[in-house]
C-alpha cells in the first residue's frame, strides 16, 4: 500500500511540474517580447533540445534565429527537424525561407514546391501548408497548395479559403469568381459572403467584377436563383434600387411570389429617400390587383411615400399637395368601410390637412373622428392620435383641449417614448403661454429621456429659456418670442412677423435677436421666399458669431443653397464649416454624409 501512495504522490508532483511553466520558459518568452533576439534563441534551443516534439518551442526558436538573421544555424536546425519527421511539410517551406533569405531562390522554391507535393491529401493537411505559405507571405504557393488541394481533396472545395486569400491580396476578380464558387457549393452561404463582401462592393472594381460575373452566371445558369438574389443584394448596396427593382420583379414573376421581395426592396428604397425607385415598385404591387397580398399594404404606402417626396422638398407646388390628396380620398372610397384598417391613412391625411393645405378644421374632424368614435384602435396608435389632435387644437388656440390630451397620452404612457414627447409637448405649450418655469421643471427630466430626439430637443429648449430668463428687468422679450413661435406654429405668419418686428424696434441689441433672425428666416421658408430667408440667415451668421444657433443656421443654408438654389459649391462650403468648426453638433453626421454626396464620393 505505501508504495503505490509513493507511486502515486511521485506521479503527481511530475505532473504539477509539467503543468507549471518553467523559469526558462518565462524569461524566453519576456527576452523575445522585449527583442533580445540572442538570449531568447539560446534559452528556446535549450527548451526545444528538452522538449523535442514541442512545435511550440521550434517555432520560436526558429523566429528568434530568424531574426538574429543566423541562417547557418537556422538551417541546421530545419535540417534535424525534417529528418526527424520526414512527413511533415512544413519543415520543409521553413528550409525554403531560409534559403531564400540567403538569396538561393532555385533552391527556396523546389523547396516550396517539394512542401506542396507532400501534402496530406485532407482538409486539415492542405490548409496547414497554406497557412505555413501565408505566414511567410508567400501567396502564391499558398494558392498553389489550396489548388493542389483540390484535386487531393474531392470533398471539399477550398473555394473559401482561396476568396479569403485573393481578398487579403486584393485581386478582386479571383475574390470573387472563388466566392461565387463557394457559394455554388454551399448556396446556404449566401448571406455569409455577403456579409464579407460588404465592405467592398462599395469599390467600383469588385462591383463592376461581381455584376459582369453574376450576370453572365445568370445567363448560363438561369434556374439557379440564387445568382439574382446576389445581384438585387449587390445593387441595393450601391443604392441602386431601380436596377434591384428589374431582378427583384423578374424574380416575383418567375417564382410566383406573394410580392414580399416587392415590398421589402420598396421600404429599403424609402429609408434611403429613393422616392421614385420606392413608388415604382410598390405601383408594381398595386398594379397587381386587389386580390393580390400586398395590395391594400402597397396602395397605403405608397401614399405615405407620396407623401414624404413631397414635403420633404422645399420646392413643392400647390397643385401637388391636391394631387395627393385626391389619392387620399381614392383610397379611402375603397377602404373607407373599415375605419380601423383605414385609421392610418386618415391620421396622414389630416397631417396633409392641417400643415401643407391649412384646413385645420378638417383636420381636427378627421382626428376627432378617431380619437373618440372610433374602437379597435391600438393602444400606441391612439396614443399618437391624440398627440396629433392635441397639436391641431393648439394650432386653433384651443390650450386646454391640447394640454389634457398630452397629459391622457403622458399619464397612460409615462415611461414610454410615446409618454415622454406627451411630456415634451407639454413643456413646449408652457413655453408658448410664457410659463417658463414650469416647462424648465419638466425638460431638466426629460434631458434623460430615452429617446435621443426627445431628450436633444429638451436641451435645446431648456438652454434656450435658460440663456435668456433673467436678461433684463422684463420678460416682455422673452414672452412676445415665444408668442411669435405660436402664431408662426398656428400658420399665423404676418402676425408672427410684426411680434418678432417690434421686439426689434423696441428692444434694438437685445440678445434674442439671433434667435429672432433665424425664427424669421423660418417663416420665410414656410412662405416659399427663399431669397428672403437667406437674407435673414445671413444676418444670423455675420452678426452673431458666437451664439448657440449657428450650426443650425449653417446647415439650414447648407440645405437652401443645396436643394432649392442648386449650388453645390456654396452648399458644400457650408456643410464643411460644420464638419469643421462645429464637431459637437447634431447636424455633423448628416454633413458629413450630404457634402461627401456633393463631392461625389461612394457612400456605404
Amino acid at each position: 500500500m505505501s508504495r503505490w501512495i509513493l507511486t502515486f504522490v511521485l506521479a503527481m508532483a511530475t505532473l504539477t511540474l509539467w503543468a507549471q511553466p518553467s523559469s526558462d520558459h518565462n524569461l524566453a518568452i519576456q527576452y523575445y517580447r522585449n527583442g533580445a533576439y540572442d538570449k531568447a534563441a539560446t534559452l528556446f534551443e535549450k527548451l526545444y533540445e528538452e522538449n523535442p516534439k514541442a512545435e511550440y518551442y521550434y517555432r520560436y526558436y526558429y523566429n528568434s534565429l530568424i531574426k538574429l538573421e543566423d541562417y547557418k544555424t537556422l538551417e541546421k536546425v530545419v535540417k534535424k527537424a525534417s529528418r526527424k519527421a520526414d512527413d511533415n511539410p512544413t519543415y520543409v517551406i521553413d528550409l525554403g525561407y531560409v534559403y531564400l533569405q540567403q538569396g538561393d531562390v532555385e533552391d527556396a522554391y523546389e523547396q516550396y514546391t517539394a512542401a506542396i507535393e507532400m501534402m496530406q491529401p485532407t482538409r486539415t493537411g492542405v490548409i496547414r501548408v497554406a497557412n505555413a505559405f501565408n505566414n511567410l507571405r508567400e501567396y502564391d504557393y499558398a494558392v498553389k497548395a489550396y489548388k493542389k488541394g483540390q484535386e487531393l481533396v474531392e470533398e471539399y472545395s477550398f473555394y473559401y479559403e482561396l476568396a479569403n486569400l485573393y481578398r487579403m491580396t486584393g485581386n478582386a476578380t479571383q475574390m470573387v469568381v472563388n466566392y461565387l464558387d463557394y457559394i455554388d457549393v454551399n448556396p446556404q452561404q449566401r448571406s455569409n459572403v455577403q456579409n464579407i463582401l460588404q465592405d467592398y462592393v462599395e469599390e467600383d472594381a469588385v462591383y463592376r467584377e461581381m455584376q459582369r460575373f453574376l450576370y453572365e452566371r445568370i445567363q448560363k445558369n438561369p434556374n439557379d436563383t440564387h445568382y439574382n438574389e446576389m445581384l438585387i443584394w449587390l445593387f441595393m448596396q450601391r443604392k441602386d434600387f431601380s436596377a434591384a427593382f428589374v431582378q427583384a420583379k423578374a424574380l416575383d414573376r418567375r417564382l410566383d411570389e406573394n410580392g414580399m421581395r416587392i415590398y421589402n426592396l420598396a421600404k429599403a428604397a424609402l429609408e434611403e429617400e429613393e422616392y421614385d425607385a420606392a413608388i415604382e415598385a410598390l405601383g408594381y404591387l398595386v398594379d397587381k390587383g386587389p386580390d393580390a397580398n400586398f395590395y391594400f399594404f402597397a396602395k397605403e404606402r405608397l401614399l405615405e411615400v407620396k407623401k414624404e417626396r413631397i414635403t420633404s422638398a422645399y420646392t413643392y407646388e400647390q397643385q401637388d399637395l391636391i394631387d395627393l390628396k385626391k389619392g387620399y380620398l381614392d383610397f379611402l372610397d375603397e377602404f373607407g368601410n373599415n375605419k380601423v384598417k383605414s385609421a392610418y391613412t386618415l391620421k396622414e391625411l389630416a397631417e396633409l390637412e392641417a400643415y401643407y393645405l391649412q384646413h385645420l378644421d378638417t383636420a381636427i374632424t378627421i382626428m376627432e373622428d378617431l380619437v373618440y368614435e372610433t374602437s379597435g384602435l391600438s393602444t400606441n396608435f391612439m396614443a399618437e392620435c391624440k398627440l396629433d389632435l392635441g397639436d391641431y387644437y393648439l394650432i386653433d388656440g384651443e390650450i386646454w383641449e391640447a394640454t389634457l390630451l398630452y397629459s391622457q397620452v403622458d399619464k397612460a404612457l409615462k415611461d414610454e417614448p410615446l409618454g415622454e414627447l406627451a411630456r415634451f409637448k407639454n413643456a413646449k405649450l408652457a413655453y408658448y403661454r410664457g410659463d417658463f418655469e414650469w416647462a424648465q421643471t419638466q425638460l431638466d427630466v426629460l434631458k434623460g429621456s430615452t429617446s435621443e430626439l426627445i431628450a436633444n430637443d429638451a436641451l435645446d429648449l431648456s438652454v434656450f429659456i435658460t440663456s435668456n430668463m433673467g436678461l433684463d428687468t422684463t420678460m416682455a422679450p422673452m414672452l412676445q418670442f415665444a408668442r411669435a413661435d405660436l402664431l408662426m406654429l398656428q400658420n399665423k405668419m404676418d402676425a408672427a412677423l410684426e411680434t418678432l418686428d417690434s421686439i426689434i424696434t423696441t428692444y434694438p441689441g437685445h440678445l434674442l435677436l439671433d434667435d429672432i433672425y433665424f425664427l424669421k428666416a423660418e417663416v420665410m421658408i414656410k412662405r416659399q421666399d427663399y431669397e428672403k430667408a437667406l437674407e435673414y440667415l445671413n444676418q444670423v451668421t455675420d452678426q452673431y458669431n458666437d451664439k448657440l444657433l449657428l450650426d443650425d443656421a449653417y446647415f439650414l443654408l447648407a440645405q437652401l443653397h443645396e436643394e432649392v438654389f442648386e449650388d453645390k459649391e456654396k452648399a458644400m462650403e457650408y456643410y464643411q464649416t460644420i464638419i469643421l468648426d462645429y464637431k459637437d453638433s447634431v447636424f455633423v453626421i448628416e454633413a458629413r454624409e450630404r457634402f461627401r454626396a456633393l463631392r461625389g464620393d461612394k457612400l456605404n
